[in-house]
C-alpha cells in the first residue's frame, strides 16, 4: 500500500456475512485502508444476487460498479427474472432497497422478452423500474 495507512483484509465465511442489520449478505473479501472500506464480492438481497469488483461500503449504504446482476423470478413477491452484466448499484439497507442503474448494457427482463435502460429498484414490495422499456 502506497498510502502509508495501516490496513487490513478480511475474508467472509463461505456462506457470507450479514450486512448492516442482517437484511443482506456479502461474500468474499473486504479491505480497509486509506481509501475506505471496500469489497470485491457478492451481495445477496431478497431475490437478487450482485457481483461487484470494487464496492464501497459507506456507513449507510453500499455503492459501486457491478459485473453481474441477477434477480430470480418469484411469484411470492411478484418479481420477474432480470439480468445484466454491467451497471452501478446503490444498496440502502435501512430502506431495504437495492437499485441497479444501467450503463452499457440494458437489464434483460422476463427471460429476454424485454429490456430496460434506466434504473431498477428492488424492495420487499416488488421490482420497479424507471427508464426506457423495450418489449421485444
Amino acid at each position: 500500500m502506497d498510502d502509508f495507512y495501516m490496513g487490513l483484509t478480511s475474508i467472509t465465511p463461505p456462506d457470507g456475512s450479514a450486512l448492516y442489520k442482517g437484511n443482506a449478505t456479502f461474500t468474499s473479501a473486504l479491505s480497509l485502508d486509506g481509501s475506505g472500506l471496500r469489497g470485491a464480492g457478492e451481495i445477496d438481497f431478497l431475490t437478487a444476487h450482485v457481483d461487484g469488483g470494487d464496492l464501497v461500503f459507506l456507513p449507510d449504504s453500499i455503492i459501486g460498479p457491478l459485473t453481474a446482476f441477477e434477480n430470480q423470478q418469484s411469484t411470492d413477491s411478484d418479481v420477474p427474472y432480470a439480468k445484466t452484466t454491467s451497471g452501478y448499484i446503490h444498496f440502502d439497507p435501512h430502506g431495504e432497497r437495492l437499485e441497479v442503474t444501467t450503463q452499457r448494457n440494458a437489464v434483460g427482463l422476463y427471460d429476454g422478452e424485454g429490456e430496460l435502460s434506466g434504473t431498477l429498484a428492488l424492495d420487499a414490495t416488488g421490482l420497479y423500474g424507471v427508464g426506457y422499456l423495450d418489449l421485444a
